[in-house]
C-alpha cells in the first residue's frame, strides 16, 4: 500500500499460530482497505478439532471487530497438517456470512475443490494452483492463487481472462 499498489486488490496472509498475532495482522490489513485477508487455521498444535478452529476463527472476528474484514480461508493440509473441513465452512458461513466469503484450496484434491464449490454457490474458491484453474473456472470457481504466478503470470492471466473461448 505504501508503494502505491491500491489496498482493495491486496489479500494478505494473516493467518499465524496465535489469536493475537493473527489479530493484529488481520486488523492492520483491513484498516489499509485490503480487499481480504488469506487466513490459516493455527497451525502449530496438530489434530485440532473443527470445534477448536471454528472458536480460533470466531475469536479473530469478534477482536477485530470490523465489518470491512473480510476472510479468505487458506485450506493447505499438505503445509499447515490442519485441514479446513466442510463442516466447519459451513459453520462459518452460517454465522459470519459476511466475513468469511472464500477459500484458497491447496490441498491437492480436486473433489474437495468441487464438494466447495457444490454445496457452497457464491463462496469464492481460488485453486492453489494454476492446473486446476481452468477446471476451476468452469466450475464457477473465483480462479486460482499460485506460487508459479509470480514468474507465469502473463500465461495463467490469459487462461483467467480467456477460459470461455473455444480453444
Amino acid at each position: 500500500a505504501e508503494g502505491g499498489i491500491d489496498p482493495a486488490v491486496l489479500m494478505p496472509g494473516t493467518g499465524a499460530c496465535s489469536i493475537p498475532d493473527t489479530v493484529r495482522l488481520t486488523a492492520r490489513a483491513t484498516k489499509h482497505g485490503c480487499g481480504g485477508v488469506l487466513m490459516l487455521p493455527p497451525f502449530y498444535y496438530k489434530d485440532v478439532t473443527d470445534e477448536g478452529l471454528f472458536q480460533f476463527f470466531a475469536e479473530v472476528i469478534e477482536r477485530v471487530g470490523d465489518s470491512n474484514l473480510r476472510i479468505y480461508l487458506y485450506h493447505i493440509p499438505p503445509i499447515a497438517q490442519v485441514s479446513i473441513s466442510l463442516t466447519l465452512i459451513e459453520r462459518l458461513l452460517k454465522e459470519y456470512p459476511e466475513t468469511v466469503i472464500g477459500i484458497k484450496d491447496s490441498g491437492g484434491d480436486w473433489k474437495n475443490s468441487q464438494e466447495i464449490l457444490r454445496r457452497f454457490p457464491g463462496f469464492a474458491v481460488f485453486s492453489g494452483t494454476e492446473a486446476v484453474l481452468l477446471k476451476n473456472l468452469e466450475s464457477g470457481g473465483a480462479g486460482c492463487i499460485s506460487a508459479t504466478a509470480n514468474i507465469n503470470a502473463a500465461a495463467i492471466h490469459d487462461l483467467y481472462a480467456n477460459w470461455q473461448a473455444p480453444d
